[in-house]
């Protein structure tokens, strides 16, 4: 994967996730990205993405090979998703399924 000014902030960071791999882990960071959303919904701000963005960067992980793991066996790459909100299952949950990935879910009790 070339590291060159025309590709994307997403193939920098994958290329990065290639050579760097589990030597991260020796320096206090995370042996693989983890990528944390709050919220998908049908507009976006600074805490939430479109669903339509959310279902383009599954797609980019999936047709790179990057599959995502839980947090227990971090491998890839770990999407985790805050606050427990409804779009979580009517959502998110459905967009996982459909390209048969995970994410861990932490979900707001009180």
């Amino acid at each position: 994967m070339s590291t060159s000014s025309n590709s994307t902030p997403c193939e920098r960071k994958a290329s990065r996730m290639k050579r760097c791999g589990a030597s991260k882990a020796s320096r206090g960071k995370p042996a693989a990205p983890i990528l944390n959303y709050h919220s998908v919904g049908s507009d976006s701000d600074e805490f939430t993405v479109t669903e339509t963005q959310f279902a383009q960067q599954l797609d980019w992980l999936a047709a790179h090979g990057i599959r995502p793991s839980s947090l227990h066996q971090l491998g890839g790459v770990a999407l985790t998703f805050d606050d427990g909100k409804e779009d979580a299952l009517t959502r998110v949950l459905p967009a996982l399924q459909k390209r048969n990935m995970r994410g861990a879910f932490f979900i707001i009790t009180s």
